[in-house]
């Protein structure tokens, strides 16, 4: 029996209210023929950095979203993305926040011109780490 597909819904709602005004929006993207999906816990050392995702010509066709949140309630991670052209580039994910995406693209200062994810990685600041993963592709 083939996997079927769907479709995946994500929402960011902010909300703030200062002085009796309330800002903040409800955004809602849908993705849909969606089939495969990744979602792990995990612990992430300070000592060495762990692969979370490596994609081929098929996967970077097929990527869709993905989010990495940090469990810890303390120290950083540093998200590493290896593009097919160039070398890495990072992001700093701080304690209880949050990285998401529906572009498996980049912009590449070196070459002038956007680069594809090939590789995602991710290693704790300075202490044992706790992570949520969520993959999803077509």
């Amino acid at each position: 029996m083939a996997i079927s597909t769907s479709t995946l819904t994500v929402t960011v709602t902010e909300s703030l209210k200062l002085n009796g005004v309330t800002y903040g929006n409800t955004t809602t993207k849908t993705i849909g023929g969606c089939g495969e999906v990744i979602q792990k816990a995990i612990p992430i050392l300070h000592t060495a950095s762990k692969n979370l995702l490596t994609l081929d010509v098929t996967g970077q066709a097929n990527f869709e979203y993905f989010r990495v949140k940090n469990c810890d309630a303390t120290n950083f991670l540093t998200l590493t993305f290896t593009g097919k052209v160039t070398g890495a580039k990072k992001v700093k994910i701080l304690a209880g926040e949050s990285y998401e995406t529906t572009c498996n693209e980049f912009w590449d200062y070196t070459t002038n011109d956007w680069d594809v994810l090939v590789r995602l990685d991710v290693m704790a600041d300075s202490g044992t780490c706790d992570i949520e993963f969520l993959y999803v592709s077509k």
